[in-house]
């Protein structure tokens, strides 16, 4: 994220409320909107068809969103939590996409795919058989070491898609949905 007073002119974001939630350290709150962003830049929730995920997820994100100041999708969260329909639903994941843009736009998403390599298919594929023997270990800290691996790589948009998922669901502790 861009330490330049840029920053403060997000329009999603109520950065000194999210600062001040962070005991106004800078750099941790860099790191948690980095998270934030990288967490959910993908994410669709209409597409979560687990009642309970879904509402997991909502209570996750109206937690987060309040501590990072996104203040629209707080009060979208919070609403849904009360009352449960598919238009609050679709405004949450609107304001979800406003904010993840914008943060795009501070977040040096491009410096990341540059210091990675490409992987060839085979390389690829050992990594992956890899990762899915320490997934079947149901521990974190056995999949990390797979994990820091792959992230060296560039991955076609596949891949990356279903790697971030997996991230998530290690870091959830989910291994069978892994």
């Amino acid at each position: 994220v861009s330490q330049s007073n840029d920053i403060f002119n997000l329009k999603n974001i109520d950065y000194n409320r999210g600062l001040s939630s962070f005991g106004n350290d800078t750099i941790l709150y860099t790191k948690i909107l980095q998270k934030f962003y990288y967490d959910y830049k993908n994410i669709n929730l209409s597409n979560i068809n687990n009642k309970e995920e879904l509402y997991r997820e909502i209570h996750t994100l109206k937690g987060l969103s309040a501590s990072i100041g996104a203040t629209k999708i707080y009060k979208d969260a919070e609403s849904l939590g009360n009352d449960f329909n598919e238009i609050k639903l679709q405004q949450l994941n609107q304001n979800l996409i406003e904010v993840t843009d914008e943060l795009s736009t501070i977040i040096n998403d491009k410096k990341e795919s540059i210091t990675k390599t490409d992987i060839d298919s085979k390389t690829q594929i050992e990594l992956f058989e890899k990762l899915q023997i320490a997934l079947k270990s149901k521990r974190p800290a056995n999949c990390q070491d797979a994990i820091k691996e792959i992230e060296k790589y560039n991955l076609d948009e596949k891949n990356k898609e279903m790697f971030d998922k997996i991230i998530k669901l290690v870091a959830t502790y989910k291994f069978k949905e892994s």
